[in-house]
């Protein structure tokens, strides 16, 4: 039986399909093979645990689901809207910004190996 080992992949959430070559040509492909490698999903939604404005000054505290390995904040000038991401490569739990002022929106999603989770429930914040 034909076999194929690929050594080195990543972690993450792959589709493979299978043709066959002949003299007559190739065939169709074969219906979507999900394979899974180091982890299943991306993570649950993170929870935005305090919003603190002093001044400019806005502070951020949040909680990681399980499998997290990092996060994303995504912040809009409307509800809904992401209009800055800032990335977070690692599992810190707060942030300190200053910030112009305005009302922002802000969201947080936990980030994993096999990708970006579901948002956060949307904060309000409000820099005088």
């Amino acid at each position: 039986a034909p076999s194929l080992t690929v050594p080195g992949v990543g972690n993450g959430e792959y589709y493979l399909r299978v043709r066959a070559v002949g003299p007559a040509g190739t065939s169709p492909p074969t219906a979507d093979l999900q394979v899974v490698v180091g982890c299943s999903a991306p993570p649950a939604a993170p929870d935005i645990t305090t919003v603190a404005v002093v001044g400019r000054s806005v502070s951020l505290a949040w909680t990681l689901p399980p499998g997290a390995t990092g996060s994303r904040l995504e912040v809009g000038f409307t509800t809904g809207a992401t209009d800055l991401v800032i990335p977070n490569d690692t599992a810190a739990l707060t942030l300190v910004a200053d910030a112009p002022p305005g009302t922002y929106f802000a969201r947080l999603r936990a980030v994993n190996a096999c990708g970006t989770g579901a948002p956060s429930a949307e904060r309000v914040i409000a820099v005088p």
